[in-house]
């Protein structure tokens, strides 16, 4: 690889990642993301299917409700641990299995 194309290519790299860090902080001082929005996001849904399965666990979200948010929050994280590229469907069978074992059918 010459020189010319090495600085090119970091070059390209570096603005890609300048970038790609601006478009992650859209969020201002004093704003909060939605436990929805971070969900979308961090478990990568693609699906109209998905985007309803995190809409139907949502409601059951909250103080005195199934689930709390820090446990939905450490379920995502364990399901990003099982498959970076695909998080979702590691997600939705822990939530599914503790659902059940709550007695609410998800």
């Amino acid at each position: 690889m010459t020189r010319r194309k090495m600085l090119a290519a970091l070059l390209a790299w570096g603005v890609g990642a300048v970038l790609a860090t601006q478009a992650r902080a859209q969020v201002g001082p004093g704003q909060q993301v939605s436990l929805r929005d971070i969900l979308l996001r961090e478990l990568r849904v693609r699906f109209v299917q998905e985007r309803d399965f995190i809409d139907e666990l949502l409601p059951h979200v909250g103080p005195g409700k199934p689930f709390s948010q820090r446990e939905v929050l450490a379920l995502m994280r364990k399901a990003q641990s099982k498959n970076r590229k695909f998080p979702f469907p590691y997600f939705r069978i822990m939530v599914q299995i503790l659902a059940s074992r709550r007695g609410l059918q998800l």
